[in-house]
């Protein structure tokens, strides 16, 4: 009889936390972070009307922030499977991401990047990085090369911000308003020059059901936004929310994000 009531007690128990474990990983809030352009702190001053670009020394201090606080940098293929495969992810993950393929990602927040030995993904323009080796230039925005991205691989991973469709038609990114052949062979043409063939970044942020159906067809699993949320486990892998680091963003306002 006593075993009996353990069992039954045991049964109990294990219905009762089976809700709140559900609960708790439905609670789960997951920041993805956008950047574009990094310089040098003496330059930031030729940017200052330019909200996308930041200077070097508050990037590293975001970083270390996050290092010192047991922050876990997560893949686009960990958060595909936390979406569509249920897996878990260590606690307090967050994802970085990179937007264009700036000269300034490879001459800056890589060191910064391996120094803690954090990864994360840039978002490439394919068409727009270099063949030859770029130098630094304060009042450019240069694309990195081929040859850097080779060397970053052991830090970040290239996905696709189409190869040659970042631009607007009518005040619309040209991805919505083209015809789907089109759009179409340009991603396939992104895909073949990048390593990572799961996830898209929207140019501006902008996508329609169109789009989304395109890039399906072409195996492409995740799709990012502009707009800023954090990812839950309902969130809809084609609608990954991210939130823009701006250049006069404090410490703090960037703590309120992540935390």
């Amino acid at each position: 009889m006593y075993k009996k009531i353990l069992f039954f007690l045991a049964i109990i128990l294990m219905l009762v936390s089976i809700p709140e474990k559900t609960k708790a990983e439905q609670n789960v809030k997951i920041p993805v972070l956008l950047y574009h352009h990094i310089v040098p702190d003496d330059y930031i001053e030729i940017y200052q009307d330019n909200a996308f670009v930041i200077k070097e020394s508050m990037f590293d201090r975001q970083i270390k922030y996050l290092y010192d606080n047991g922050y876990y940098t997560i893949t686009t293929q960990q958060l595909y499977d936390y979406l569509a495969n249920k897996k878990s992810l260590p606690p307090k993950s967050i994802m970085i991401t990179f937007d264009d393929g700036y000269l300034s990602n490879y001459l800056f927040a890589y060191k910064i990047l391996k120094n803690y030995n954090f990864v994360a993904t840039i978002f490439i323009i394919t068409s727009e990085i270099n063949t030859n080796q770029q130098l630094f230039d304060a009042n450019l925005i240069n694309h990195m090369s081929w040859d850097q991205i080779k060397i970053m691989q052991d830090m970040f991973e290239f996905a696709s911000h189409t190869n040659s469709l970042h631009y607007t038609i009518d005040n619309h990114s040209a991805l919505c308003v083209l015809p789907n052949n089109l759009i179409d062979n340009d991603i396939k043409t992104s895909l073949d020059k990048v390593t990572n063939k799961i996830a898209f970044a929207y140019p501006y942020g902008e996508f329609n059901d169109s789009v989304i159906k395109t890039l399906k067809n072409n195996g492409i699993k995740l799709g990012f936004t502009t707009e800023a949320g954090y990812v839950t486990s309902n969130t809809n892998p084609f609608k990954i929310n991210r939130f823009t680091i701006y250049q006069n963003f404090s410490i703090n306002d960037f703590i309120d994000i992540v935390e």
